[in-house]
């Protein structure tokens, strides 16, 4: 029994012995610390205007829809209730069809993956008099 108890401790000591710890999978040193990346103020995300012109047209007719804004990697989504948008990015056209007289507004969002911003424009479709 005492030769049991014996080889049992021994061979615990020797796995315990084994498992010394030298370090981390994730290898840094005891002084390193995390660094966040710079913050660019250059580029700080802004939806200053949203403009159209004409803000009136008839049936058949464009208008155009600017979106000014600053930032980096800006994605636009643009939205109207009735009408066709044509274009991407920071300018587009609406057009009018028939089906489309009256007021409508236009829709812009504009994100740079952290902050988002929405503008709206109104357009006035008109019948040909």
């Amino acid at each position: 029994m005492k030769k049991v108890l014996l080889l049992s401790a021994l061979f615990l000591l020797l796995i315990f012995a084994g498992c010394k710890k030298e370090g981390s999978y994730f290898p840094q040193s005891e002084n390193s610390t995390i660094v966040p990346p710079p913050v660019d103020t250059t580029s700080a995300f802004s939806f200053t205007k949203l403009e159209i012109f004409p803000d009136v047209i008839e049936v058949g007719d464009y208008a155009d829809v600017y979106a000014t804004a600053t930032g980096k990697n800006l994605t636009y989504t643009w939205y109207i209730g009735h009408g066709d948008l044509f274009g991407s990015g920071n300018h587009i056209q609406v057009g009018a069809a028939p089906c489309c007289v009256g007021g409508h507004q236009i829709k812009c969002t504009v994100s740079d993956g952290v902050h988002s911003e929405v503008r709206y424009v109104w357009i006035e479709i008109k019948n040909h008099d």
